[in-house]
């Protein structure tokens, strides 16, 4: 949870340059919540961190936290309109599970995403195809 609040300040503390999001981000495979940052640029980047834990009847994966960062590919339909596409590396820490097949959590995993910047308004989403299982995103253009 420390690694989570550390990557939340340094989201906050960069708010100072244009052209940066802030997102909250949602996961509902395992209620997982969290924040992204983007830079927007031709060629931008982004960074997420997010919380959350696995409950169902047979399994349970407690005190699962998520780490991505990556590029993102930026297309201008108009001016304060884009949309693009991001491909990122995650890093999954688990805490306690009862999971017996340990291949579904290995640490390293990679996201495929796509979304709308729409004036000031961000929406969008990212996939990890390893794990499948899905995120969608909205914020605030700074």
């Amino acid at each position: 949870m420390n690694k989570l609040l550390l990557i939340i300040i340094l989201c906050f503390s960069s708010l100072f340059v244009r052209g940066q999001t802030l997102s909250i981000l949602y996961a509902p495979t395992d209620a997982r919540m969290g924040v992204r940052y983007d830079k927007q640029a031709k060629i931008g980047y982004y960074a997420s961190a997010s919380y959350g834990n696995y409950r169902y009847d047979e399994f349970y994966v407690e005190d699962h936290q998520k780490y991505s960062a990556g590029v993102s590919l930026y297309r201008g339909d108009r001016p304060g309109n884009y949309t693009f596409l991001s491909f990122g590396l995650s890093y999954h820490d688990y805490g306690r599970y009862n999971i017996t097949e340990t291949k579904a959590l290995k640490p390293v995993s990679f996201d495929i995403g796509a979304g709308a910047l729409i004036g000031k308004f961000i929406i969008g989403f990212a996939f990890d195809p390893n794990k499948w299982e899905g995120e969608i995103f909205t914020g605030f253009k700074f």
